[in-house]
């Protein structure tokens, strides 16, 4: 292993943030991560956690365009 890797996997967890759990989600949406910054995700985040803030922000913006197509046909 690497140590990038060891030093990820032998960190302790951290108290979730809901802030820093929607903007990780937000920005994996996008696309574009810093790695200094998916790093320190790694290392804060569940998986479960992330899992769930995913459906919830594709729900969120699924609804949005939906919101946006109605009002622009009507």
């Amino acid at each position: 292993m690497s140590e990038t890797t060891s030093a990820v996997s032998s960190a302790p967890r951290r108290r979730l943030n809901p802030v820093k759990l929607a903007k990780a989600v937000a920005w994996s949406f996008f696309g574009v991560r810093k790695s200094s910054d998916h790093q320190d995700d790694a290392v804060s985040l569940t998986l479960a956690q992330v899992i769930v803030a995913g459906v919830v922000g594709a729900a969120i913006v699924v609804t949005c365009f939906a919101t946006i197509a109605k009002i622009a046909t009507s």
